[in-house]
């Protein structure tokens, strides 16, 4: 199981938030901002978005994506077999 603690920012009616170069942004809420960019890290399915222990600002959301072990591989890549 792989943890990512994110904090995802709010300006202007935006969330947004970044990890080693890939950005999401959402105007939907903090947690679709992180649904997002999990999604290009990984692909559909092979994580959750949780609510950190660390305290939220006005501006500031802290989270934590999950990514499950055996969620490895894009789905696509593993629907093709390859």
């Amino acid at each position: 199981m792989e943890r990512i603690e994110l904090k995802v920012r709010q300006a202007g009616g935006t969330y947004s938030v970044a990890h080693k170069g890939t950005r999401a942004s959402c105007t939907s809420g903090p947690i679709q901002a992180a649904e997002r960019l999990a999604s290009k890290l990984w692909g559909q399915g092979a994580h959750q978005v949780e609510r950190s222990d660390k305290p939220a600002t006005s501006d500031l959301y802290p989270l934590v994506i999950i990514r499950s072990v055996e969620a490895t591989r894009c789905p696509r890549t593993m629907e093709l077999g390859l």
